[in-house]
């Protein structure tokens, strides 16, 4: 009888050692790939500029202005930023800029993880200046427009407005499209 009794145990032993080496798959011994990170891009463009006040000008017959400078965008990622210029022009190929739409061309990309993306932002900035002639250069300020990227989920038009001096006012239409 303890014969019988000790082959069941082994049996039985046995057995739940099979069924324990069976119910482990191969599948759980392999390291679970992780899941790849995705990548969301933005593209920005600077697409064009106007005036939209010329009276500071002193003449009813001058509806343009002059400009010059630089136009730019960032990326900011916590605190490590990246900064791209989009236009610049200096004194000797600035632009004249009237009342209607003056194209400019400037385009650029940017690209973040999806885990990046709530602490993530782009700027749209400008720093612009006047020429009067004569050597008389009038600053038009700077400006920027700060958003997170989270917020932008298809097309954003972004306007700067510089309205230094008075009289003088120029906008800058920025294109931001999460691609």
């Amino acid at each position: 009888m303890k014969t019988i009794k000790s082959n069941l145990a082994r049996t039985f032993l046995a057995g739940i050692l099979m069924a324990t080496a069976i119910s482990c798959s191969s599948d759980e011994d392999e390291v679970e790939q992780p899941e790849p990170q995705v990548d969301i891009s933005y593209r920005v463009q600077v697409t064009k500029i106007k005036a939209t006040d010329t009276s500071g000008e002193g003449n009813a017959d001058n509806v343009e202005l002059e400009i010059f400078g630089e136009l730019s965008s960032s990326l900011t990622i916590g605190t490590t930023v990246d900064t791209r210029i989009l236009w610049s022009a200096d004194l000797e190929n600035l632009i004249s800029v009237g009342q209607n739409d003056t194209q400019l061309t400037g385009t650029t990309t940017f690209t973040v993880t999806e885990d990046e993306l709530s602490t993530s932002s782009i700027t749209c900035s400008g720093d612009l200046d006047e020429n009067d002639g004569g050597g008389n250069i009038q600053n038009q300020g700077q400006e920027s427009s700060t958003f997170s990227l989270a917020n932008i989920t298809d097309t954003q038009d972004i306007d700067l407005t510089f309205s230094e001096p008075a009289g003088q006012t120029v906008v800058v239409t920025f294109v931001v499209t999460r691609l």
